[in-house]
């Protein structure tokens, strides 16, 4: 065989070939690198987004802390005389700065999906709010109705529950959207409800502070259901802080929180309560100016939970950022590969390639001498060739395909026949030859019981075949056959052996189980059967028992002919009867004598 050289018009149809598959190929890598950058550049305006929502959410947990904040003011200018109350000014335009930039950052993030009514509604909301307190400042602090006050102070609460609203569906957009950031997400919002319920806790005084009297029975439900929320929301908080970092920032956070609002403020919280037991108590002007503060590490937990979530996001960012780069360095990368890759597979394999499979162009044709041409001796260049060895590969296919048909087909038959073989055609059960095989094997699994053999017939079955016809009788075997299945459990220890003999096997303990079997199956078939077109029909059957030794070979002739005797013996005894073949004690006796003498 010559090899492929020269400068004909074949090597120059074949470069234009693999040519054509390189470019095809880079197109296919081309346009999967485009496709894996444009994934990664959508995680990364992702996680830009995701940054978007996470500053609006950082606004919102500013703003309803500032709302909760502005209580305080208003609770201690509601417990004096006068109007005049510039710390509460100071405090709403504080809410008002706030409020406004959550609306501004809400607007410019298109993913958040907050609509302008929402805010609207808490701006009214607030606004009504306000408006109510300063109608009470106007008022003197005797004209002061307490029941009006306390509606004010729950329309400001108010406020803030519409607030929550948007925190709990940033908060879980952020989780669904970045999984890694969820529980810091999660931490920040339970601080900022334990910092709301905290000031809620310290507004439920105020009516009363303000009154100088001590808490009514509704007030005092209102604080115990209130210090239940606050100890939930303390448990869920200690509970999310991971534990790998007790001694970490939250966890040092969290024990400033311990320490100073549930240490110092709850503990002057009580000594209020008592103070207001006995008319003593601080006006809430003095209660607010030493309860408020003890909330400010409530506040720099929440803070702590926002950077860390932050902080999680920008590792996200960064990750996006690599990956993005990675991404087309591997896609540059692979492209060049590909292309050295192409160019030495046209060089070191499809020539040789091209030569082999022309020798299957040979078997294919039945030739194995078949040679394939020398390139000069070709004719129609290798694009011809190429047709022709797809046509050949096809044809090979084909061949194969019929092969495996062939095949399985001869496969499934053998075994048809295989099952056919030794499988009684009429009833379905095994036959003869079978039963033998498997009373065999059932003799060779010795477990130190005895080997029933039950033998039987249907009485007077010429006469039925006689009166009614062999139809009539084939269906009654039938039929009898799809009782003897549903009667025994196991249905393969059965089989027809002639044309209304059948025999079955089982190991037992004891003859009596044989006998009980043999009278079970009797009375099985004592039951009328129910031939189409015929009515029913009630046969009885003799039954013939033998027994032996399980050991490692049955002598199966032997005992047939041993239960043939006791089926004769039942027939002669008048029908429809199970009789017993006498065991055989002296083949046990030797076999235990062997077994004895082996031992010694």
């Amino acid at each position: 065989m010559q090899h492929h050289g020269g400068n004909g018009a074949a090597p120059q149809v074949l470069n234009q070939l693999v040519n054509a598959v390189v470019a095809a190929v880079l197109l296919v890598a081309a346009v999967f690198a485009a496709l894996v950058f444009t994934w990664s550049v959508q995680r990364v305006r992702a996680v830009h987004e995701i940054e978007d929502q996470l500053q609006v959410y950082r606004l919102a947990l500013s703003a309803v802390e500032q709302v909760s904040a502005e209580r305080g003011p208003m609770n201690a200018a509601l417990g004096r005389p006068g109007q005049f109350a510039p710390t509460l000014d100071a405090a709403r335009r504080k809410t008002d700065i706030s409020l406004e930039a959550l609306r501004r950052a809400a607007s410019a993030c298109s993913s958040c999906q907050l609509g302008p009514y929402e805010f609207a509604a808490i701006e009214s909301e607030l606004q009504q709010a306000r408006t109510q307190v300063q109608a009470m400042l106007t008022q003197t602090l005797a004209q002061r109705d307490p029941g009006q006050m306390a509606l004010t102070i729950e329309r400001m609460i108010g406020v803030v529950d519409l607030e929550f609203r948007l925190i709990d569906q940033l908060g879980q957009n952020l989780q669904r959207l970045a999984p890694e950031i969820a529980a810091p997400v999660t931490r920040a919002r339970l601080a900022a409800r334990l910092r709301e319920n905290a000031g809620r806790l310290g507004s439920r005084l105020t009516v009363a502070l303000a009154t100088q009297r001590e808490l009514s029975a509704p007030e005092r439900q209102g604080v115990a259901e209130l210090l239940g929320r606050i100890r939930q929301l303390c448990e869920l908080l200690q509970a999310s802080i991971p534990a790998a970092q007790g001694q970490g920032e939250e966890a040092r956070a969290f024990g400033r929180v311990a320490d100073i609002y549930f240490g110092q403020g709850m503990t002057y919280f009580d000594a209020t309560l008592e103070r207001m037991a006995q008319r003593r108590g601080p006006t809430p002007a003095e209660f607010a100016e030493a309860y408020v503060p003890t909330m400010a590490p409530i506040v720099a937990l929440r803070d702590l939970e926002t950077r860390l979530a932050q902080s999680h996001l920008s590792g996200l960012h960064d990750r996006a950022w690599w990956v993005l780069v990675g991404v087309v360095v591997a896609t540059l990368s692979l492209t060049m590969l590909l292309a050295v890759g192409l160019v030495m597979l046209n060089r070191r394999l499809l020539s040789p390639l091209l030569d082999t499979v022309h020798r299957l162009i040979g078997l294919t044709q039945e030739d194995t001498t078949f040679t394939p041409l020398a390139p000069a001796q070709r004719r129609g260049g290798y694009a011809r060739e190429l047709r022709t060895i797809f046509a050949a590969l096809r044809h090979l296919e084909d061949l194969l395909q019929r092969s495996i048909h062939v095949r399985r087909e001869r496969d499934a038959l053998i075994a048809r026949l295989h099952v056919l073989a030794g499988t009684d055609h009429l009833t379905g059960l095994p036959n003869r030859r079978t039963f033998e095989q498997r009373l065999q094997q059932a003799g060779a699994e010795s477990g130190g019981q005895m080997l029933a053999l039950i033998m039987f017939d249907i009485d007077h079955f010429k006469q039925i075949n006689d009166q009614h016809g062999h139809e009539v009788g084939d269906q009654l075997l039938r039929q009898l056959a799809d009782r003897l299945r549903s009667t025994l459990h196991r249905p393969d220890q059965t089989a027809r052996i002639g044309g209304e003999e059948f025999v079955v096997f089982r190991a037992v303990a004891r003859p009596a189980e044989a006998m009980a079997l043999a009278e079970q199956l009797r009375s099985a078939l004592g039951r009328p059967f129910s031939i189409p077109d015929h009515g029913t029909m009630a046969v009885t059957a003799s039954f013939g028992v033998a027994l032996t030794r399980q050991n490692a070979k049955v002598h199966t002739h032997e005992l047939l002919r041993r239960a043939d005797q006791a089926l004769y013996r039942a027939k002669r005894a008048g029908r429809n009867r199970c009789e017993m073949a006498d065991f055989d004690v002296s083949a046990y006796t030797s076999r235990l004598e062997g077994e004895t003498a082996r031992l010694q």
